[in-house]
């Protein structure tokens, strides 16, 4: 017996065989390998889905950069100049596009929360009626700047007083993302 496990056995029957014994082992060594097939396949899952999870961090980490580069640029240049420097006009614009950068930073989080209420299944539907136009002008004027910037211009063909029955915050996301990977590829 001891000969058979040093040698990698991991069971064994004795003579005379007992039908149900049989049975019993065989049983418990399919189950223990299917468990084990189980759980090689869950260990893939989760390895695909650290990957997964891993690009996800990698794009908000990029898509984040460049409104806070915006920010710190805008900080900088007031800091190093002094406000002395600049005409009231300027001054007007620089803080706009703080503004629009900051805009742009708290969509990023949204979709991030959003991302994270979905995932958990946290992310209620309360549809109402909805105007279209409204949700993508206002997410068109909070990426103005980052078109800009790129050297895009956005637009819309959604026609005035366009009505759905959805819920509004879960379409917002999905112009926000839409136009967002339109400005990004």
């Amino acid at each position: 017996k001891i000969k058979g496990f040093e040698a990698g056995g991991v069971d064994y029957i004795t003579k005379p065989f007992q039908y149900e014994e049989v049975l019993a082992r065989i049983n418990a060594h399919l189950t223990i390998r299917k468990l084990q097939q189980q759980l090689q396949r869950k260990n893939e899952e989760l390895g695909e889905l650290n990957a997964s999870k891993d690009k996800f961090f990698s794009i908000i980490a990029h898509d984040l950069k460049s409104p806070f580069s915006a920010l710190l640029g805008f900080t900088r240049t007031i800091t190093e100049s002094g406000l002395e420097y600049f005409s009231p006009d300027e001054i007007h614009a620089m803080i706009l596009e703080w503004q629009k950068s900051a805009e742009n930073l708290y969509a990023l989080l949204e979709n991030l929360l959003s991302w994270s209420r979905i995932q958990e299944g946290l992310m209620e539907y309360q549809p109402d009626q909805i105007d279209i136009q409204e949700i993508v002008m206002r997410n068109i004027t909070l990426f103005a700047q980052n078109a800009r910037q790129k050297q895009l211009t956005l637009q819309h063909a959604v026609q005035p007083e366009i009505f759905a029955y959805a819920d509004s915050k879960m379409v917002d996301t999905i112009i926000r993302n839409l136009i967002m990977n339109a400005l990004k590829f």
